[in-house]
């Protein structure tokens, strides 16, 4: 198991990625879980239970989505960091997969909150017609 002390808490592996000529690429889209400003994970201790796409640091070093500075990955000779960003011709070239990547990220649920956390919601009231 890795050892989670290791990690740099630069969030650049909670961005959804595309595979493109067998080269992982990370799109613009965070894990909805991510707080971009502190770039932690706002489930950590349940990401896996939480978050069905959230990878390993295993599984994440096999399919190759750590920058190349993570210190998970920096000693590892043979490892290919995917690529930040896209171009314009890919991203026209790739639109549908964009935005099914988009559409995967929006979709992970939101972690139910409890009371203890004072987060809890109330159901929005819907306005009375006169009639009802």
């Amino acid at each position: 198991m890795a050892d989670p002390t290791l990690c740099k808490k630069c969030g650049r592996c909670c961005y959804a990625k595309l595979i493109i000529h067998g080269q992982v690429v990370y799109t613009p889209f965070p894990c909805p879980y991510l707080d971009e400003t502190s770039r932690l994970c706002t489930i950590y201790e349940r990401r896996h239970e939480l978050n069905p796409h959230c990878l390993t640091v295993e599984m994440g070093i096999r399919l190759g989505v750590f920058p190349e500075d993570c210190p998970y990955v920096c000693d590892l000779p043979d490892y290919v960091p995917p690529r930040m960003g896209m171009t314009p011709e890919e991203i026209e070239a790739y639109a549908d997969e964009i935005i099914e990547a988009q559409d995967v990220v929006r979709r992970d649920p939101e972690p139910l909150p409890s009371a203890e956390d004072g987060k809890l919601r109330k159901k929005p009231q819907r306005k009375r017609s006169r009639g009802e």
